[in-house]
């Protein structure tokens, strides 16, 4: 009996055994794949980065000749040709 008591205080986890630093960093590494990198995605998507770079540089962009813009964007096109 006294035997098994003492088997039974030697199972206590006192953070120090090896077994219980992989449990963590198995851990850790699911909280990372489940939570932390769907929402690193979402931001440097398109739709996420856009959002982004908006809130952090605020640039408002007036075309004031729609015509001269398009010719611009189709030279633009063209020069590497």
């Amino acid at each position: 009996m006294e035997r098994e008591l003492a088997a039974d205080r030697a199972v206590v986890d006192n953070g120090h055994d090896p077994r219980s630093w992989e449990i963590l960093g198995e851990k850790t590494c699911l909280l990372e794949y489940v939570d932390l990198l769907p929402d690193l995605w979402l931001t440097l998507t398109m739709s996420g980065w856009a959002k982004y770079m908006t809130w952090a540089y605020p640039v408002e962009v007036v075309v004031t000749n729609p015509a001269e813009f398009a010719a611009a964007g189709i030279v633009a096109a063209a020069a590497p040709l």
